[in-house]
């Protein structure tokens, strides 16, 4: 399994990388899984779109003053 600092470090690497399409992409990642029928990586991806969800709501838009 992976560990959870793992799993926010590379939902931070996405979400620079995608900016606010970063949950949907990790999501397409995961139904790609699914598909393979590799429940392991989609649960990985599953933990990591997650996390993305979690780091945007707690991330300031715009300005802070």
């Amino acid at each position: 399994m992976t560990g959870e600092k793992d799993i926010y470090r590379s939902a931070q690497i996405i979400i620079n990388q995608h900016g606010d399409s970063a949950e949907q992409w990790a999501l397409a990642k995961m139904q790609g899984f699914m598909d393979a029928e590799d429940i392991v990586g989609a649960s990985a991806w599953l933990m990591i779109a997650q996390a993305i969800q979690e780091l945007q709501c707690n991330t300031p838009s715009g300005m802070v003053h």
